[in-house]
């Protein structure tokens, strides 16, 4: 039975979810132009394991119980919190003077 225009589907007689819209397929570092499309298919995919019940680890509450060392510059926020690392393209406002 297809859900979200044929991109899931669900088995009639049975607990089984299918999934035709992977991260994997597309490779963000080859061409940019797919990065958005590999970020919503992880999304798609997390978000189903999680509505299936699969647990993840998420470093966010381990962050707030450890301070920041201000003799190093840090970069902690690239680990865990994005599928990779951002550049100056994806920010939506480079191109306003603001």
């Amino acid at each position: 039975m297809p859900v979200g225009d044929g991109v899931l589907a669900t088995a009639k007689n049975a607990n089984i979810i299918f999934c035709q819209l992977v991260p994997w397929q597309f490779d963000p570092n080859k061409q940019s132009n797919l990065k958005r499309t590999y970020r919503r298919a992880s999304l798609v995919v997390t978000r189903l394991l999680a509505n299936l019940g699969v647990s993840s680890t998420v470093p966010i509450l381990e962050r707030f119980h450890t301070p920041v060392d201000a003799a190093k510059a840090e970069q902690r926020w690239l680990d865990g919190l994005y599928l990779d690392r951002p550049e100056e393209w994806d920010d939506p406002y480079r191109f306003f003077r603001w």
